[in-house]
C-alpha cells in the first residue's frame, strides 16, 4: 500500500523531472550550437549593398548602405502589383545601382522572397547589358529583422526612418557583417530552434549570451567603427561603457591607439585589462594595436621579433614568412623563458603577428553570390562542381589511400570516400587547420600519449579532435582506428 500510494508516484515524479532536466539541457546545447554558425557567417566586407525586404501588400522596402553600413538611399518598390509597377520598380533599382555604385543586392528570405529574387535577377541582367557592369545578389535570413526594427535600439539608431525601412537596412547590413548586426537582436529571435519558450529561460539566456560573447571576442571589434551593441559584448565592457566609448569617439575623433581607452569615462584599469586585447585599432601607428596581442604582451611580441631578426615594420609589410621556422630553430620553450611568457601565449603571439587584423571568419568558405535565379540547370552545374572537387581530392590523396590498402587491407575507395565526406573535399576547418580528414576525436589514450589536439564544437561544445603534423598521419590513424575496432575490423579482411 505504501509503495502504491507514496513510493511509486514519488519515484515516477523524480525520474520524470530528472529526464526533463536532461532533455532541456540537451536542447539548450543544440540551440547554442545553432546560434554560433549564424553569428560566425563570413561577411561581405567593404561592399555597397542594396537591400530588399520583400512583401506583397506593403511592397518591397529598399535601402542602400555603403561599405561602412551608412544609409545612402531608401524607397519602396512594388514587384507584385502588375506590369506597370514592375517596370517602374526595375527603373528605380537600376537608378540606385548606378547612382550609388552598388556591388551586391541582399534579399530577405521572407514573404514574396522568390518573386523578389526573380525580379532582382532580371534587373541585374538588364543592368549588365546596359552598362557592362556586373552586380550579384544573395538571399539572406531575415529572422529577427522585424524584432530589431521595432526595438528601442533601432529607434535610437535610425529615428528618421520608419519601422519597415529599418528592417531593410538590417537585411543589408547583415550581409556585410552578420555578427555586428545580429548582436543587436535577442538571440532567441534569430532562428536557433523551436520550442525555446519551453526551456528554463534563465539557463537558455545564459547559454545563448555566452555564445554571443564568445563569437564577438574571437572576432574582435574595430574600435573606430563598432556599435555600442557590439562593444557591450566585449569582455569587461558593459552597456554604459560601450556608449561612453562611442561618445568619446564622436567627440574626439577616431581612436589612434588602444591606450586612449584609458581616457574613456568609467573604463577603469580592470576593464581595460579585460577588453584591450579584443579591440582593434587599424589606424594606429603601432601595428600591434591591430592584432589580438594584449598590450601587456607587447614587450614579448617585440622581443620575439627582435630575436627572429624582424621589426614591427616587417609585421606591417607582411614580411614574416620565416618567423615560424626561425622561432622553431631557437626553440619555443627557450624563447618563452627569455621573454617571460608561457609557450601557448608565445605561439598565440606568433599567429597574431603573421596576420595582423585577421578575422577568423575569412578562413571560412565565402558567401555564394549569384547573378541569376537557381533552377534545375544550376543544380546540375553545382553537382558537377562538387564532383570536380571530389575528383581533385581523390587524385591528390590517392597515394595515401593506396598505402593504407597495402598495409591494412582497407579498400582505397572506402578511405577516399570517407575523407571526401568528412573533410568536405579537404576544405573543412578541421582538415585545413589540424590535418584531420576523418573527424577523429582525441581519445583518452591519444591524450595520455601526448597527442596533439584542436578544440571544436561538434556534438558538444569544446570537444577535442586529433591534430596531425601532416595528412599522411591522419590517413594512418584512420586505418588503425578501423582495424583496431572490432565493429569494423572484419569488414576489411580481404580474402
Amino acid at each position: 500500500d505504501a509503495y502504491t500510494r507514496l513510493i511509486a508516484p514519488s519515484l515516477d515524479t523524480e525520474l520524470r523531472n530528472e529526464l526533463t532536466d536532461k532533455a532541456q539541457a540537451a536542447a539548450i546545447r543544440v540551440f547554442a550550437m545553432n546560434l554560433k554558425p549564424l553569428l560566425m557567417a563570413p561577411p561581405v566586407k567593404n561592399k555597397v549593398v542594396l537591400a530588399l525586404d520583400p512583401g506583397y501588400r506593403m511592397g518591397c522596402k529598399t535601402a542602400v548602405v555603403d561599405g561602412t553600413g551608412k544609409v545612402l538611399d531608401t524607397c519602396v518598390i512594388y514587384v507584385t502589383h502588375g506590369d506597370r509597377q514592375y517596370a517602374q520598380a526595375k527603373d528605380t533599382v537600376k537608378k540606385l545601382l548606378k547612382k550609388d555604385n552598388v556591388d551586391v543586392i541582399s534579399i530577405g528570405n521572407g514573404t514574396a522572397s522568390k518573386e523578389t529574387e526573380i525580379f532582382a535577377a532580371e534587373t541585374i541582367g538588364e543592368f549588365k547589358a546596359e552598362t557592362g557592369r556586373s552586380v550579384s545578389y544573395m538571399v539572406v535570413s531575415e529572422a529577427g529583422a522585424s524584432v530589431y526594427s521595432a526595438s528601442k535600439l533601432a529607434a535610437e539608431e535610425f529615428p528618421q526612418f520608419d519601422v519597415n525601412i529599418r528592417s531593410a537596412i538590417s537585411i543589408g547590413r547583415r550581409l556585410q557583417d552578420p555578427l555586428a548586426e545580429l548582436v543587436k537582436i535577442d538571440p532567441k529571435a534569430i532562428g536557433v530552434g523551436q520550442y525555446q519558450h519551453d526551456m528554463p529561460q534563465k539557463e537558455l539566456t545564459a547559454a545563448l549570451d555566452g555564445v554571443v560573447e564568445d563569437c564577438v571576442n574571437s572576432v574582435g571589434a574595430d574600435l573606430n567603427t563598432a556599435s555600442p551593441a557590439l562593444l557591450s559584448h566585449i569582455a569587461g565592457i558593459n552597456g554604459t561603457i560601450a556608449k561612453n566609448i562611442v561618445a568619446y569617439r564622436e567627440e574626439n575623433g577616431e581612436f589612434t591607439g588602444r591606450a586612449q581607452l584609458k581616457k574613456v569615462p568609467k573604463l577603469g584599469p580592470k576593464a581595460y585589462e579585460q577588453c584591450a586585447g579584443f579591440l582593434r585599432v587599424a589606424e594606429s601607428r603601432n601595428i600591434l594595436d591591430n592584432t589580438g596581442v594584449h598590450p601587456e604582451s607587447y614587450d614579448a611580441a617585440k622581443g620575439l621579433l627582435e630575436k627572429c631578426g624582424y621589426t614591427t615594420a616587417d609585421v606591417k609589410a607582411g614580411k614574416l614568412s620565416e618567423l615560424h621556422n626561425r622561432a622553431s630553430k631557437l626553440g619555443y620553450e627557450t624563447l618563452a623563458k627569455e621573454l617571460d611568457v608561457g609557450v601557448p601565449t608565445l605561439k598565440d603571439i606568433e599567429k597574431e603577428l603573421l596576420k595582423p587584423g585577421r578575422d577568423p571568419r575569412d578562413e571560412l568558405p565565402p558567401p555564394m553570390l549569384r547573378s541569376d535565379v537557381l533552377d534545375i540547370k544550376d543544380l546540375k552545374a553545382m553537382l558537377n562542381y562538387v564532383q570536380e572537387h571530389a575528383k581533385e581530392y581523390a587524385e591528390q590523396y590517392a597515394q595515401y589511400a593506396k598505402e593504407q590498402m597495402v598495409k591494412y587491407g582497407i579498400p582505397a575507395s572506402v578511405t577516399l570516400a570517407q575523407g571526401i565526406l568528412e573533410s568536405a573535399n579537404g576544405q573543412s576547418q578541421l582538415a585545413r587547420k589540424e590535418n584531420n580528414h576523418f573527424g577523429i576525436k582525441a581519445s583518452a589514450a591519444w591524450l595520455a600519449q601526448g597527442g596533439k589536439y584542436g578544440v571544436y564544437t561538434d556534438d558538444k561544445p569544446n570537444e577535442k579532435f586529433c591534430a596531425y603534423d601532416n595528412v599522411g598521419e591522419s590517413f594512418e590513424h584512420h586505418s588503425k582506428v578501423l582495424v583496431d575496432n572490432k565493429r569494423y575490423a572484419q569488414c576489411f579482411t580481404l580474402a
